[in-house]
């Protein structure tokens, strides 16, 4: 007996039903949406953020650089102040049954560095309670120009240059442990100070 034939390879028997296609895997998994990806911002955001960041960089190291040539150019500096004149006047010590009271107008010039600048002050004490014991040693300082005075102003300066103004800075002018026997002699300079925070 012969053995039968084997069938070749793809063969395909007429009398047999047709088998369905199997089904492809899917591609991608079927997830519920909140399980989805979201999609990512584009790079333009991030590219826009980092330019803007840099031109405001760029911008301050500018203002520093131009604030700093602004400084050498013109240097600028406070004004020097001495006490040119000072002046008290109509001091009076009066001795009553309830105190020791003390009058007295004091008339005070300061003047800035080459005369550009000048402070007048006036100022006038009128019948103020002093201890008892202190009267008699101030008109004794007064009468031997040995008394000391201090003088504390606060005022403001500002800077103007071809009709350009800018704003007025607020200053205290100090000048303080000087005898009248010393402003006849020489002009003290005072002390200035600003910005205090």
């Amino acid at each position: 007996m012969k053995p039968p034939l084997q069938t070749p390879p793809g063969y395909r028997d007429p009398n047999l039903p047709a088998k369905s296609a199997p089904r492809p895997l899917p591609t991608k998994a079927m997830l519920p949406p909140s399980f989805q990806p979201r999609k990512r911002r584009s790079r333009h955001c991030r590219l826009c953020f980092c330019c803007l960041i840099l031109l405001i960089m760029v911008a301050i190291l500018l203002l520093m650089i131009a604030g700093g040539l602004f400084y050498l150019w013109f240097d600028p500096k406070l004004p020097v102040f001495h006490l040119q004149s000072l002046k008290l006047s109509a001091l009076n010590i009066t001795k009553k049954p309830d105190g020791t009271f003390l009058s007295a107008k004091m008339v005070a010039r300061i003047e800035g560095q080459q005369n550009t600048t000048s402070l007048k002050i006036e100022t006038s004490v009128n019948n103020e309670l002093i201890e008892d014991g202190i009267g008699s040693k101030i008109l004794d300082q007064f009468m031997s120009k040995k008394l000391k005075v201090n003088l504390d102003v606060k005022t403001s300066i500002g800077i103007g240059a071809e009709g350009v103004k800018t704003g007025l800075l607020g200053v205290e002018v100090l000048c303080g442990g000087v005898t009248l026997k010393e402003t006849i002699t020489e002009m003290p300079r005072c002390i200035i100070s600003t910005l205090k925070w």
